[in-house]
């Protein structure tokens, strides 16, 4: 079995066909990752588009969120069998962040952490506002969030390959 998260939307297409490679017959393939709706309107592609340039610049390579059209196409493409997406889900609730954090006291220990940092680092203070930039167009505005969701998409490797 092979499983990413958060990972496929940086490699490149011939990774999935190295994933069939490594596989044995029958094996799974299992991709948690964020995915764009092909019905994306022009509108809020562009602003999608400008967010993740601005998050390239930030990590100092390339990164886009595929269309989960394309995702399907590159594992059907790359050999894979009975491809789909098996879950879609959106951003965790602010509720459902503290939580998973453990709680309030964490969430201030973080942020204390965080704003030290920014404090003594003006390329981190920089950093931390862009990122905080794109996250607010992928997760947090009506008219581009509901195009950018997480989903685990899934392919099996024929049991016998040809």
């Amino acid at each position: 079995m092979v499983i990413t998260e958060f990972m496929a939307f940086l490699l490149r297409r011939s990774a999935f066909e190295g994933f069939f490679q490594a596989l044995k017959p029958g094996g799974l393939l299992a991709l948690a990752e964020l995915v764009k709706d092909e019905n994306v309107s022009s509108e809020a592609d562009a602003k999608i588009r400008a967010a993740e340039q601005t998050y390239s610049d930030v990590l100092g390579y390339e990164f886009h969120i595929p269309l989960v059209t394309q995702y399907l196409e590159w594992l059907a493409g790359a050999g894979f069998e009975q491809v789909r997406v098996v879950e879609r889900f959106s951003e965790p609730s602010l509720r459902e962040k503290i939580r998973n954090v453990g709680g309030w006291r964490n969430v201030f220990r973080i942020t204390r952490v965080l704003l030290r940092l920014m404090w003594k680092s003006p390329t981190l203070r920089r950093m931390f506002l862009h990122v905080g930039s794109v996250k607010r167009v992928l997760y947090q505005n009506r008219a581009t969030a509901r195009y950018v969701f997480q989903a685990v998409l899934a392919g099996r490797k024929p049991s016998e390959v040809l």
